[in-house]
């Protein structure tokens, strides 16, 4: 388990958050520019586990992937973990007038070798702001304004938003079993 772990994204903006969250846990992320192959599904645990595993088969290295998912309560959970294929400017349309914006963001994080497939789960809840806010255009960035904020995830400072952001919730757990794995291997 120990030196580098290759996270495969075609995201450079995701692969900058995991980078830094890398950084802060301790970890050597290297990125991979790649894309993965997102099965249709509400079920970000799914869309990772199926996406890293097409991988590792291809490339045979240890790696993860990560998908991420908007689930907003006044549609139904939708767009879900098909947030990738669905527009901001749809889910702000579809909430005109509507006074329940209460939304979450999931990741999961998947990591596979030649022995292991384990997910690690990060959410952040929240809701959609009623227009684009922020400087960064990265996914719904711009719309999402985490509970306890004012700000949407856009207009704060990635080194804020890796402190307690979907994304950051689900690395802490996967650096932490990382941690452990490193610890059993070296009894």
């Amino acid at each position: 388990m120990g030196g580098e772990i290759t996270f495969v994204s075609s995201n450079t903006h995701k692969a900058d958050e995991m980078l830094a969250l890398g950084r802060k846990y301790g970890v050597t992320v290297k990125h991979v520019l790649g894309e993965k192959m997102e099965i249709q599904s509400m079920d970000t645990r799914d869309v990772a586990r199926t996406a890293a595993i097409l991988l590792f088969n291809s490339v045979k290295k240890p790696l993860f992937v990560d998908d991420s998912g908007l689930f907003v309560k006044a549609l139904g959970g939708f767009p879900g973990a098909l947030a990738h294929f669905v527009s901001k400017e749809l889910v702000l349309k579809m909430l005109e007038g509507s006074a329940d914006r209460r939304a979450y963001f999931t990741t999961t994080i998947c990591y596979v070798d030649s022995s292991t497939v384990r997910t690690f789960d990060g959410f952040v809840n929240g809701g959609i702001a009623d227009a684009y806010k922020g400087e960064r255009e990265f996914g719904f960035d711009p719309v999402f304004v985490p509970d306890g904020e004012d700000k949407t995830f856009a207009e704060i400072s990635v080194e804020r938003k890796n402190a307690y952001s979907h994304r950051a919730m689900a690395f802490e757990k996967f650096a932490n079993w990382l941690e452990s794995e490193r610890g059993k291997k070296q009894s």
